[in-house]
């Protein structure tokens, strides 16, 4: 038998419209850092909407 993972509507909207607000915000992945920030930004988005930023640098 076969189990399934299911993932809560809630969760694949919420990275959904991080994708979107991220890639709206020309958040881009040419390195390790701006790769962290683009997933850090998917992840904390409503920070990103209401006009902040997000930066991760190593």
């Amino acid at each position: 038998m076969r189990t399934r993972v299911q993932v809560p509507i809630v969760a694949l909207v919420w990275f959904a419209v991080g994708i979107v607000a991220a890639i709206s915000k020309n958040y881009q992945v040419h390195s390790g850092s701006q790769l962290a920030t683009f997933v850090l930004a998917v992840i904390i988005w409503p920070i990103l909407v209401l006009g902040g930023t997000v930066s991760i640098q190593f």
